[in-house]
């Protein structure tokens, strides 16, 4: 297989620092793949423009399947569609990641969308890194339909690398493919995996250069061990081929305070939407942990203490959260230096969200609130919101850039622990956990445990795995079972999203909805 993935320096664990070539900017990895709305809609032009003009090297994620729910596309769709990222967003230097957005399909009317125009939609944006259309399964469907989903998945990777090959043979310097991976098992993931590299060989597809992208990890984002489970699967799966240090991996949708774990597993870049989405519900990242905190008014009490306590600070000097907010990244600075004379931060700029949003008559018959945009000089509301997507993203590339020092230095596994201790502050509890967190990395890692015990209170060595024995493998996947009478879709949900979202609180229902598959 060519080369187009280099590791430059390796560390504790299988944590490694490495580069990915691109057609544009290279990747220096880890690496967080922001979710940017390039192409999703005209609303978030604000904020796609804020970003790309503040992170303009960073690379960016963005989802093409913008077909309507009969799986055609309109005549705008269509010239979005057949126009270079790049060119749209001229002052936008980064590497593309292309997400194929398989999940939408769930919401179609289509049983099947067709490999080959999704990467040609691929090709006409000018991605760097094109992601096969996959089919991301969960353990609450039927296992037929689970064999289905992952059988059509393989199938479009193959057929994805073979048309890379017909296009481009074996060069490295035109788009690489990422070839999606998905189970709901260990030994589902190993066999999934061992299947795709039967059929690797079996069509003559093992020069062209892949990567692989791990999906179906978003429903398990509450049980992080299995999250590092999976991955882990995958790593070892490639050690024993000998490509450990020949494919790199890419984890999707999981960031956050899990980030550090990733890169101890050697997880070479992950990608979310989180640190947009959390601004819109006024939560903003810890600096230090990216932790959520919540600028809800109503919880500014219970955020305080919490805030407070992750930095080692007495919340009782505080009356309040905005008065213990702390961030010096430069966002928090702009909110500053917005408008000096209301001495504001970015907790200011949630609070007047949730006073204005609930108005009826929008914000835009609001004569205070547009006189507060105007002494700020913001033209519209989206620039407070701003701040906040800015801010989260900015402390998650910060968080990134001192993982990259670290393994540069060879100290990664200092780095690694304090970031435990900042995140979870002596709460034994949590400690704990990590067990089951770090039980992954230890498997086959005799002296990561002397340094687990040596960093993490309530850890005693070699007890670590001993206190989360893994289960005992389940049997092989059968990827040839008879599936005809299966359809590949799990059926649609016409309830409106937060309607089944209470239900679900309420029932603590287990059946996988539409959401479990982003």
């Amino acid at each position: 297989m060519s080369h187009f993935f280099n590791i430059k320096k390796k560390d504790i664990g299988y944590s490694r620092f490495g580069e990915i070539e691109c057609v544009h900017e290279n990747v220096i990895t880890p690496c967080y793949i922001p979710v940017v709305p390039f192409l999703d809609s005209s609303d978030d032009s604000i904020r796609t423009e804020n970003i790309t003009k503040s992170f303009p090297k960073k690379p960016g994620l963005s989802q093409v399947l913008l077909h309507n729910k009969d799986g055609k596309l309109s005549k705008s769709q269509k010239e979005k569609l057949s126009t270079k990222i790049h060119e749209t967003h001229p002052q936008y230097e980064g590497a593309l990641f292309l997400d194929s957005g398989g999940f939408k399909l769930i919401r179609m009317d289509i049983e099947d969308m067709p490999f080959k125009e999704v990467f040609d939609i691929q090709k006409d944006v000018g991605g760097d890194i094109f992601f096969t259309l996959d089919y991301p399964i969960i353990k609450d469907m039927p296992f037929p339909m689970q064999i289905k989903r992952a059988n059509k998945s393989l199938d479009n990777a193959i057929k994805a690398l073979q048309y890379r090959k017909d296009l481009w043979g074996t060069a490295t310097d035109k788009p690489i493919v990422y070839v999606a991976v998905h189970g709901t098992s260990t030994q589902f993931v190993r066999d999934y995996l061992e299947e795709f590299f039967r059929l690797l060989k079996k069509h003559d597809l093992e020069d062209v250069p892949f990567g692989f992208a791990h999906g179906s990890l978003v429903p398990l984002k509450h049980r992080r061990y299995l999250v590092l489970d999976f991955l882990y699967e995958t790593k070892m799966v490639l050690k024993e081929k000998d490509m450990l240090d020949k494919v790199p991996i890419h984890a999707f949708g999981i960031s956050g305070s899990l980030i550090p774990h990733l890169g101890l597993l050697g997880i070479d870049t992950f990608d979310s939407a989180s640190y947009l989405l959390s601004a819109g519900n006024h939560q903003i990242f810890d600096p230090e942990t990216l932790e959520t905190i919540s600028f809800m008014e109503k919880e500014d009490s219970v955020e305080k203490g919490k805030y407070c306590k992750r930095r080692g600070i007495d919340p009782t000097k505080f009356k309040n959260l905005k008065e213990a907010w702390g961030c010096d990244c430069m966002w928090c600075e702009k909110v500053k230096n917005a408008y000096p004379p209301a001495k504001e931060n970015l907790v200011d700029f949630a609070r007047i969200i949730q006073r204005v949003v609930p108005q009826e008559g929008g914000w835009r018959e609001d004569k205070d609130f547009l006189q507060y945009l105007k002494d700020r000089n913001f033209a519209f509301m989206d620039y407070l919101y701003v701040h906040m997507i800015c801010h989260n993203l900015t402390v998650t590339n910060n968080l990134v850039s001192k993982m990259h020092e670290h393994l540069r230095a060879g100290t990664y596994e200092g780095f690694f622990f304090d970031f435990l201790n900042k995140v979870h502050q002596g709460n034994s509890k949590k400690q704990v956990k990590q067990i089951r967190f770090l039980n992954s990395i230890l498997k086959d890692q005799p002296k990561f445990y002397d340094l687990a015990a040596k960093h993490v209170p309530q850890i005693k060595g070699r007890e670590l795995l001993e206190t989360n024995s893994s289960p005992k493998r389940p049997k092989l996947v059968d990827f040839k079972m008879d599936t005809s009478g299966i359809g590949l879709h799990p059926g649609k949900h016409k309830k409106a999203e937060k309607k089944i979202a209470a239900e679900r609180r309420m029932k603590k229902e287990q059946t996988y909805f539409e959401d479990d598959l982003l």
